[in-house]
């Protein structure tokens, strides 16, 4: 089985409805859901187990199954517009639909390998990263996918960033010596895909693995790593010259789950440290991350993981995590208040997006019975939420 990072959000979603409280309605079903994608306000899919799809034509407050035709775990998404849009998974699964889901159509890929993420920069330029080094690449839409690279049975690749249109990264991991000895790897490219080439002494021997990158421009990223020795620690890595460079800006004795940033100075991040109880925590820098400082600590006589974190502008951001737990500001992290819903101890929260300050969706599953997840959704800025879920039903 190959290794994914738990920074991946998964929740099971369903037809069928029970009120929680405060407002919250949870709807259950069966299947394992991954990842959620939307397009506006309005339209969105999420993707998970067994081959599901899921639409919304209204900003989640109903859910339709899809039809995709197969039996794969689903682990990537991307829509490019209202219509086209790119589902990859297991078993070197890559599905294209035309019509905004109506109709699902299975491309070739030429592997059987799984495929962990998916890129368009527009409808017809798109990769797609994997197990076993794996990266695909089209010019046509997918018609016809080429292996641009694919190398050992132990390397593995979790996330693509393009930086402009010629420069990407591709970040991921290599476990040669088992789950007791693994480290990060990178690849590069400057042709906007036509060759890559391997960058991963930019991290050896210092990170364990890579589990995320981004950009903010054709000069700045940033990528999380963990410690090679196996203990419960991440490092920051920064460039400043289109990954040329990288350096190590920071290194914590705790868990980051996610980052994101706004601009070239400010970002935040949210993850967890050990006391006890494992406590959510988020960071804030306004120097490009030469330095971070604690915005918050969520100490409480329980877990509260804090494992998602998203800024549509550099003043309105949330984060989330477990028992239900919804944290938002509105001055850029100066203050922050628990948006919860009632829901507390109810629901766990892996993941949280925000088209602008208003509309947001959580995904994240229920901690009683048999767990059910959910999609959460917002549409006045936290200030209420509806849990939205469904499945094979």
């Amino acid at each position: 089985m190959r290794k994914v990072f738990l920074w991946m959000a998964v929740l099971f979603l369903l037809l069928g409805s029970r009120v929680l409280g405060g407002g919250w309605i949870c709807q259950s079903q069966g299947n394992c859901l991954q990842k959620v994608d939307f397009v506006d306000t309005l339209r969105g899919w999420a993707i998970g187990q067994n081959g599901t799809i899921i639409h919304t034509e209204d900003g989640g407050k109903n859910w339709s199954l899809q039809s995709s035709g197969a039996w794969s775990w689903f682990t990537g998404i991307c829509f490019v517009d209202s219509l086209k849009g790119w589902v990859v998974g297991e078993g070197g699964t890559i599905l294209h639909t035309r019509n905004g889901g109506e109709r699902w159509e299975k491309q070739k890929s030429g592997t059987s390998h799984w495929l962990n993420g998916v890129t368009f920069k527009d409808t017809s330029n798109g990769w797609v990263v994997g197990d076993y080094e794996l990266i695909l690449h089209t010019t046509d839409g997918g018609s016809s996918w080429t292996t641009q690279m694919s190398g050992e049975s132990y390397r593995h690749l979790n996330d693509i960033a393009f930086a402009d249109s010629l420069n990407g990264w591709a970040v991921g991991y290599d476990d040669w010596g088992g789950d007791n000895w693994t480290y990060g790897i990178a690849y590069h490219t400057m042709d906007g895909g036509q060759s890559w080439e391997d960058a991963s002494d930019a991290f050896y021997p210092i990170a364990s693995f890579l589990s995320v990158v981004t950009f903010v421009d054709s000069l700045n990223g940033w990528a999380l790593g963990g410690w090679v020795d196996g203990g419960m620690g991440t490092m920051v890595f920064h460039t400043s010259n289109g990954g040329e460079n990288w350096e190590v800006q920071n290194e914590f004795g705790l868990l980051i789950d996610d980052l994101t940033f706004t601009d070239v100075q400010n970002g935040w991040m949210a993850g967890y440290i050990w006391d006890w109880y494992y406590s959510g925590i988020i960071f804030h820098t306004s120097n490009s991350g030469t330095t971070w400082n604690q915005q918050i600590l969520v100490d409480e006589d329980y877990d509260t993981y804090l494992v998602g974190i998203c800024f549509p502008d550099s003043n309105n951001g949330w984060a989330v995590g477990d028992n239900g737990r919804i944290t938002h500001t509105d001055n850029g992290g100066k203050k922050w208040d628990t948006q919860n819903g009632g829901l507390n101890g109810l629901l766990r929260l892996h993941d949280v997006s925000f088209l602008d300050q208003e509309n947001g969706w959580i995904v994240g599953h229920c901690t009683h019975g048999s767990n059910p997840p959910g999609i959460i959704h917002s549409c006045d800025g936290g200030q209420n939420w509806m849990v939205q879920l469904t499945g094979n039903g």
